[in-house]
């Protein structure tokens, strides 16, 4: 059960199935609180959107926008305002999606399928990461 105090992780996928397994994980499993998206729009919204994210898991491919497009513009905009950037974890079955994750600026990727272990294997360092960039971030105000 999420408290004030649970990581916010924003899930991004237009697979209303996929979205809602991978919430329900991290959910249950970190007691995070979740929001969720359905496309690379939505995923800027909810990076920049209240509360923030700790982090997003934004599927590769999607319609309007894919993941790769939307980490693109989340990054250009952190600069661009001056944020330490959110960690993102791009997830997709494409078979380069380590490679096309770093190329894109997200720290991980994770490919599919995955086991709700392989998941929570690859989120829990990300939200580390998100508590010291948060902590450095206040440390220099």
């Amino acid at each position: 059960m999420p408290t004030n105090d649970s990581p916010i992780i924003a899930v991004v996928d237009d697979d209303t199935a996929i979205a809602t397994l991978i919430g329900r994980i991290v959910e249950l499993s970190l007691s995070a609180q979740v929001l969720y998206g359905s496309d690379g729009p939505d995923a800027i919204t909810l990076r920049f959107g209240t509360p923030e994210p700790d982090l997003l898991v934004v599927n590769g491919k999607m319609p309007t926008m894919n993941g790769p497009e939307a980490v693109d513009a989340i990054r250009a905009r952190e600069r661009g305002q001056g944020r330490p950037p959110v960690p993102i974890l791009l997830s997709s079955a494409w078979p380069d999606v380590e490679r096309t994750a770093r190329a894109h600026g997200a720290e991980a990727a994770l490919g599919h399928p995955f086991t709700p272990q392989e998941l929570l294997d690859a989120v829990r360092p990300l939200l580390a990461l998100a508590v010291v960039r948060r902590d450095v971030t206040a440390a220099r105000r």
